[in-house]
């Protein structure tokens, strides 16, 4: 026995699902590690048994028994995205339980893990809230990159735009109205012009 396939192996149908669990009577490899440890006594190590996972088609009715769960099983991440902390948390519970059921190997459980951590750190990285230390730090890279023309005047912008939005203290500027700015008195022009300037200088506003 080996990975189920992530479709059926007979008619190509991706309505392909595990139907019962157990275990294999005897795990001769498990036996033969054993009697290599601890002698003759050591046969009883084959005793557990392999995980035993049966999968069968619903389109044309062929079953077979595997002991790990396809690859591309659709529990879980197969590609790099962002997920939230829910999923993330959500993800790793059942990698865990999958690798104390036996239903995957310790091999399959890592590159999930892996996948699953940078999936997470890929949301974070791209919408956790920042804190205004945090913020600033950022900005004084993107300060850096942009002196020594590692990116251009506009991605500078873009991602000091950015770092703002995601700053606990960011307040989305409001919109004033074109038809209100004739009724407005000169300080509250001069007032309004240095918020603007001041949105410019931050790169919130181009």
């Amino acid at each position: 026995m080996s990975a189920a396939p992530c479709k059926c192996p007979c008619c190509g149908d991706e309505d392909w699902n595990l139907v019962s669990t157990g275990k294999t009577g005897f795990d001769s490899s498990k036996a033969t590690l054993g009697v290599h440890l601890f002698g003759i006594v050591g046969l009883a190590m084959g005793r557990g048994g392999k995980p035993k996972l049966t999968f069968r088609c619903s389109k044309c009715g062929f079953e077979h028994d595997y002991n790990e769960m396809p690859y591309e099983d659709s529990y879980y991440t197969s590609r790099v995205e962002p997920i939230d902390e829910e999923e993330y948390k959500r993800q790793n519970a059942r990698n865990e339980m999958a690798l104390s059921n036996g239903y995957i190997s310790r091999d399959t459980y890592m590159r999930y893990k892996k996948i699953i951590q940078s999936s997470y750190q890929l949301y974070c990285e791209k919408y956790k809230k920042l804190s205004v230390e945090e913020r600033d730090r950022r900005v004084e890279v993107q300060k850096n990159l942009r002196q020594k023309g590692v990116i251009s005047q506009g991605e500078y912008e873009q991602s000091i735009r950015d770092l703002n939005r995601r700053c606990v203290d960011y307040v989305e500027p409001k919109q004033e109205k074109a038809d209100n700015v004739e009724s407005l008195t000169e300080d509250q022009k001069i007032e309004m012009l240095i918020k603007y300037k001041k949105l410019l200088d931050d790169g919130v506003l181009r």
